[in-house]
C-alpha cells in the first residue's frame, strides 16, 4: 500500500453493504448502499468480522431504543421539566425488563397486548417468585 499523504493513506479495505429496505406502500424498493473504510488488513478483519462490526450499534437500537420509542411512546414524550425525564425513562426501562422477562410475546407489542387483555395475567407475573 503507497502512503501519498491523502487523508485516506491508511486504508487497507473498503467495502459496499447494502440495505434492501422494506417496500413502500406503492410498492417500492430501493436499495441503498454505504461504503466503509478499514485500517485493518484482510488477515486482521475478514468481511464477516466487518460486517459485524458494522451492524453492532444497531443492536442497541433494535433492542433498546426502537422499543422504547415506538411501543412505549418515549419519543412523543411532551415530558420536558423536572425529574419527569428521568423517572418516565426508569418507568419504561422496568416495563421493558419485566416484558422481556415474561416472555408473553415474542415482541414488546403483542407482550403488551396480552397483557392489556388478560390484565390479572401481569398481576400474577409480578407477584411470581423465581
Amino acid at each position: 500500500m503507497r502512503d501519498d499523504g491523502l487523508p485516506l493513506s491508511g486504508v487497507q479495505q473498503v467495502f459496499r453493504v447494502t440495505h434492501r429496505p422494506q417496500a413502500t406502500p406503492q410498492g417500492k424498493v430501493t436499495p441503498e448502499g454505504l461504503y466503509g473504510f478499514a485500517s485493518l488488513s484482510l488477515e486482521q478483519a475478514s468481511p464477516q468480522r466487518l460486517l459485524q462490526w458494522h451492524r453492532g450499534p444497531w443492536t442497541v437500537e433494535n433492542r433498546n431504543h426502537l422499543p422504547r420509542d415506538v411501543s412505549l411512546g418515549e419519543g412523543r414524550s411532551r415530558i420536558r421539566t423536572g425529574h419527569g425525564p428521568a423517572n418516565r425513562a426508569t418507568l419504561n426501562s422496568l416495563t421493558l425488563a419485566f416484558l422481556v422477562w415474561s416472555r408473553r410475546g415474542p415482541t414488546v407489542p403483542l407482550a403488551q397486548s396480552h397483557f392489556c387483555a388478560c390484565r390479572h395475567e401481569a398481576l400474577k407475573a409480578l407477584q411470581a417468585k423465581q
